[in-house]
C-alpha cells in the first residue's frame, strides 16, 4: 500500500527526534540526518513489511535479510540522487562518498553491542539509547542473551522505535515467538518496572483504568475511586504491556 500522511509524519518526527535528542545527550557517535532518514524508513515501512504486504508473492523470492538489504540500497540510491547543492550547501550535510560506503556505514551500526553509558544513565547500542529507570542500581543477571542474532536484531528494532517519545508500540508476530520476553528483558536491563496485563474476551475498560468501589469499613453508599493496573502504572511511569491484545473485544 502507498504511504499515508500518518506514515510520513511519523518518519519526519523520528528524524527530528533522533537528531535533536542525540545532540542533547552529547553522545560521541551522533546520528546524522542522512542516517536518521534511513533508520526512519526502516522503522515506518520495513520493520512491518510482513504485515502490510497484500501480496505475499512479492516477497517469496527474497528472504527477509535480502529484502531489507534491497530496500535500503534503493532508499540510499534515491537519497544520493538529490541535488548535491541541496545536500552540501543548503543543509551542509556530510555523507560518505558513495551509496555503497553509506550502506556499509549503516550496516556497521547494526553490529554494535548493548552497553550502559554516561554513568549508567543510558542503555542501548549505537546509535540508539534509552534512559535507564530507577531499578538500574539493583540489576541482576537478566538471563537473556542480548548478542544472539535474532534477539539482538529485534531488540535494536525495538530501541529504534522507542526513540519516538509518548508513542505506544504494537509488536506483531505468531504466539510464543518471544515478543513479551523481549520487552521484559529490555526493561530489566534498563532498570524499568513492567506492568503486564493479560487481556481476554472478558476484559472491560474498568478492569484497566479503574472504577468507583465501596469503601471498606465505611457507611453504606460511600464510594472511592480505585485505579486499575493500567492507569496506576501510567501514573507511576512504568512500562505497560498489554498482552493477548487480539483476544479483547472493542
Amino acid at each position: 500500500p502507498s504511504p499515508t500522511i500518518r506514515d510520513l509524519i511519523v518518519w519526519i518526527d523520528f528524524i527530528q527526534t533522533v537528531v535533536t535528542t542525540q545532540n542533547v545527550m552529547n553522545l560521541s557517535s551522533r546520528i546524522n540526518l542522512f542516517s536518521a532518514c534511513i533508520h526512519g524508513a526502516c522503522l515506518v515501512f520495513l520493520d512491518a513489511i510482513d504485515h502490510v504486504l497484500p501480496n505475499r508473492n512479492f516477497n517469496e523470492q527474497l528472504d527477509d535479510n535480502n529484502f531489507q538489504s534491497t530496500a535500503i540500497h534503493y532508499l540510499i540510491d534515491q537519497l544520493y540522487s538529490i541535488d548535491n547543492d541541496i545536500l552540501f550547501k543548503q543543509i551542509q550535510l556530510s555523507i560518505p562518498n558513495s551509496s555503497n560506503d553509506m550502506y556499509a556505514s549503516f550496516s556497521s551500526e547494526l553490529n554494535e553491542k548493548f552497553v550502559l553509558k554516561k554513568n549508567n544513565e543510558l542503555f542501548g547500542c549505537e546509535p540508539f539509547f534509552i534512559s535507564t529507570g530507577p531499578l538500574i542500581d539493583s540489576l541482576t543477571n537478566t538471563n537473556f542473551i542480548f548478542d544472539a542474532p535474532t534477539p539482538a536484531s529485534n531488540l535494536k528494532r525495538l530501541l529504534r522505535a522507542m526513540q519516538l517519545p509518548a508513542r505506544a508500540l504494537l509488536l506483531e508476530g505468531s504466539p510464543g515467538v518471544g515478543k513479551t520476553t523481549l520487552v521484559l528483558a529490555l526493561a530489566k536491563a534498563s532498570g524499568h518496572k513492567v506492568i503486564r496485563i493479560n487481556l481476554s474476551e472478558a476484559t472491560e475498560v474498568s478492569d484497566l483504568f479503574g472504577c468507583d468501589l465501596p469503601v471498606e469499613g465505611a457507611e453504606a453508599g460511600v464510594f472511592a475511586w480505585k485505579s486499575g493496573p493500567f492507569l496506576q502504572g501510567l501514573c507511576e511511569g512504568h512500562w505497560i504491556i498489554l498482552d493477548q491484545l487480539h483476544t479483547m473485544r472493542f
